[in-house]
This record gives structure tokens, sequence and C-alpha cells, in this order.
């Protein structure tokens, strides 16, 4: 691209951010997705309480620390599988379409799952799902091998252009294995379908606009606009981040983990791939600075707002054995004249998304469910509200800072083991790092894992002091409750955005 084509996508991006910035300051709390006045719903409340009450601190420390081991397993599997070199052409590439194939089939097997829970009318079985993964992760690289043979190989903008031939397998592998009911039942849910349709298009623009913004740091690094370029980074998030919050509205319970794993991890891995490519302490320490300033402002207001919860809840309900948020909801719970007094205006008995509950927890349930609401002239309280909020707002700062903790650790990790293997040569997002080097290539990133970390930390003690709830269990039970959501978002969004940073993906598309 020559100089004067840099210059005039650098000026159309700048003009176009520059007049956005505005608008989104205005909005930026309406963006956030633990601002937006989300709730969870009581039988999730529940089950979190449960979960703490009956899980070991082994248990949740084995689920927080083992649940990114799945996926650099099968990011270190993939990278082990050679590379051939791209101008022999696509037949000779094995290494390539063995990768596509991976690629392709957990992104399938992801799809039906996230379908499976979006929808709710649509029911698809954990072997059919398997199905469909091996149907499109075994034809699609067979058919773009010959697309390749007869055209050009590397396909230039290879992950996008793709994408129609990719989703056309999709849909075929689905009526081939779920049957013509499948679709009855998407077509009888039509709303959540469509919903469930733009958020998977939401998740496809993301590989789309984070390597553009890499390619726009790559332009304007060194120059005035750099500061500019920076700060367009969080204005990205938060936007996509309010897309896909329209498209989940209807699974609150799910939204935390369903927004949060996609953007996040898309944020917080060009965040550290952009600090590893920096050249400037002062851009390194800007990027660091303007990461923390968000972070501890969502503390901040997590802090203020959850400072007098308990002492209000107390007020309501009374002493408990236990002083903490979840155990005086259960006890608000346990008195039916209590809970019939609460404001109960958009708040959900049940869950969207099903949990192992014990008899009593499930009784509790059963009671509660045939509760009338006291006579409209008595005054409500809105405590149960505020809670329901409270553990909203907490699990989307936990899963941001746990993301925003690992995943600098992970691409550290990746170069790290990358530049020793021989599929170095073909990586683009390694260029001029070498075995020598790259300890301190990437030690900016591993300095930001600890920052987060100390965020993590933080946050954790202001859980337990204001509302008496240890954020590692909170964590652990999103982990473990929604193991297969976050494992598929885990393992499809790493295998793209490191796996496919190789010349044989299109280098123009990567370089833009």
């Amino acid at each position: 691209m020559s100089s004067n084509r840099q210059r005039k996508v650098l000026s159309a991006c700048l003009q176009w951010t520059t007049s956005w910035v505005e608008k989104v300051i205005r909005l930026w709390p309406r963006l956030q997705v633990s601002h937006r006045g989300g709730k969870y719903s009581l039988e999730r409340l529940l089950a979190l309480e449960e979960y703490t009450r009956t899980t070991s601190l082994c248990r949740a420390i084995f689920v927080c620390l083992g649940t990114p081991l799945p996926t650099m397993t099968l990011v270190v599997a993939q990278e082990l599988v050679p590379l051939q070199d791209p101008n022999s052409g696509s037949l000779a590439n094995y290494g390539f379409w063995i990768r596509a194939s991976i690629l392709t089939a957990a992104i399938a097997h992801a799809a039906a799952v996230q379908l499976h829970h979006l929808v709710d009318q649509v029911n698809i079985s954990q072997g059919q799902r398997v199905a469909i993964a091996c149907c499109v992760g075994s034809s699609f690289p067979i058919l773009m091998m010959h697309v390749a043979s007869g055209t050009v190989f590397p396909i230039p903008f290879t992950v996008v252009s793709t994408f129609p031939v990719f989703y056309v397998l999709l849909i075929i592998s689905f009526r081939v294995v779920a049957g013509r009911k499948f679709f009855q039942d998407a077509a009888a849910d039509l709303d959540q379908t469509v919903r469930f349709v733009k958020y998977i298009c939401t998740q496809v623009l993301l590989i789309i606009v984070y390597p553009a913004y890499q390619a726009l740091f790559s332009i304007a690094a060194e120059t005035n606009h750099e500061l500019l370029v920076i700060l367009l980074l969080p204005v990205i998030k938060s936007l996509i981040k309010y897309l896909l919050l329209r498209m989940t509205t209807h699974m609150e319970d799910l939204t935390p983990e369903s927004v949060i794993f996609t953007v996040d991890f898309f944020n917080a891995l060009y965040l550290a791939t952009s600090m590893q490519q920096a050249t400037s302490t002062t851009t390194i320490v800007t990027f660091v600075a303007l990461d923390m300033f968000h972070v501890m402002f969502g503390l901040y207001g997590h802090f203020r707002r959850t400072s007098s919860i308990q002492r209000r809840l107390r007020e309501v309900v009374g002493e408990s054995d236990s002083d903490n948020l979840l155990s005086s909801i259960v006890l608000l719970c346990q008195k039916p004249e209590v809970y019939a007094r609460q404001m109960r205006v958009g708040i959900q008995l049940r869950s969207s998304f099903p949990y192992r509950l014990s008899d009593a927890t499930q009784q509790l349930l059963s009671m509660l469910d045939n509760v009338k609401s006291s006579p409209s002239a008595e005054r409500k309280s809105f405590i149960l509200q505020e809670t329901l909020e409270t553990m909203f707002t907490s699990e989307c700062h936990v899963l941001t800072e746990y993301l925003e903790s690992i995943i600098p650790v992970l691409y550290g990790c990746f170069v790290l083991m990358i530049v020793r293997l021989p599929n170095a040569k073909y990586h683009l997002d390694i260029e001029g790092i070498t075995r020598e080097n790259a300890t301190a290539t990437v030690h900016s990133v591993f300095v930001l894992a600890v920052l987060e970390l100390l965020s993590f930390i933080v946050l954790a003690v202001v859980m337990q002091r204001n509302c008496g709830v240890k954020a590692f269990y909170h964590l652990a039970f999103v982990l473990e409750t929604q193991t297969m959501l976050i494992q598929d978002k885990l393992i499809t969004w790493a295998l793209l955005t490191m796996g496919f940073r190789v010349v044989h993906f299109g280098k123009c598309y990567l370089a833009l």
C-alpha cells in the first residue's frame, strides 16, 4: 500500500472517529454491559448461592485455572502441524487445510451450541452438534482446496471471502443432521432466531473490525495521530458490546458470558498485540493507562453502588447466620410475607438456562411461584431488584477482569512458543521476533497481565467487603455452569485470532 493511500485511509478513519467521539461520550454509560440495568433471574441467584455454599475451594481454583487449558492445548497442537510453502500450491499445503478443518469444525460446533441455548424452541443434542462440526470440518477444506487449485492460492481475504461458503455448508449440515424439524422449530420462534442471526453477524463483524484496527494502528504508529487511534480501541469495544447486548436481552442470564467472552476476548488480545508491536514506551504507557482508567472507572462505580446494599438488605430480612448478600436473599425468599412486598416488575423467577439444583432449592422456587404480590396500596421494597442487578453487574466485572488477566498471559506464552517452531516463518504477527528478543518483546504484555490481576484482586476485595460475595466462587460458578458455551468461544476465538495470522490465509487481508 502506497504512502499516499495510507494517509488517505488514516485521514478518513480519523474524520469518522472525531465525528463519533462526542456521541460516544454522551452514550458511554449505556454502552457498558455492567451499567445497563440487567438483572439475574432469581433461580440463577439461588444457584449461585448453592454453588458457593457447597463447592470446595480446591474445586473452584481448579475450574478457574483449568478453563484456558483446553484452548491452549488445541492451539499448540494446531501449530505442531507443519505448514508448507504457499508457493507450492493448494494441493501441497496439507498443513493449512488441516488447520482450516479444525477451525471450521470449531466454529460450526460453537454455532450449534449457541443456537441451542439462545433460541428456546431449538433443541440440538450433543451428538448432533459433533456431527454438524464433523460435516463442516470435512467438507469445507475439500471444497475450498479444489476452488483454490483452480483459481489462486492463498485465497485473498480468506477469512472474509469464504464465510458465505462456510455458512451454506453449515445450513446444509443442519438440514442433514437435525432434519426438517430443526427448521420448523427455528421458524416457530422467529423473533429469537432473527436475534441469533444478528448476534452471529455481529460476531463476524469483530473478525473484520479488530484486524482493521490493528492495521490502522500500524499506520498511525509514531505519528501525531497515534493517540486518537489508541483512544479508538475502547470505543470499538463498547459499540460492539452494545450491538451484542441488543441481541441477547431475551436471555439475560446468558448476556454477560455471551457478550464478554466475545468482545473482551478480542479487545484483550488486540490490546496485547498492539502493545507487543509498539516501539515507543510512551505508546505502551498510554495503552496501559487507558485500560487501567477504564477498569478503575468500572470498579469505582461498582463500589458506590454496593456500599450500602448489605445494610439495607439486613433491615428488610433481619440478621442471618452467614452475613452475605446471597444468604440474605435466600432468607428473604424463605419469608413469603417479605417476598410478597418486593417490587417484582421485570424480575424473572425462572432462568432461561438449566441448573442442577437441590430438592430444597427446587421446592423454594415452586413456593415462590405461588406467592402473590401484596396489595398495591402497600409500599413496595426494591431491595430484591437491586440485589439481582448487583449480581448481574458483579458477574460482568468478574468475567471481564478474568479475561483481561489471562489473555495477555496466553498471548505472551504463545509468542514465546511459536518463535521456537518451524511455522514461525509464516506468522505475520511475529515478524522481527526471534528466540533471542522474544522475551524482551512480550515483557510489556506480561506487565499488563500483572496489572489486570491486581485489578481483579481489588474487585474481589470490593465484593467481599460490600456484598460478602467471594469473587473467586462467582467466577468458578459461571465457568463451570456454562462450560460448553465458554469453551466453544475460547477455542474458536483463539484458533481464529492466533492461528489465522499466517500468510496462507491471505496476506493482503492481514496487512490491509
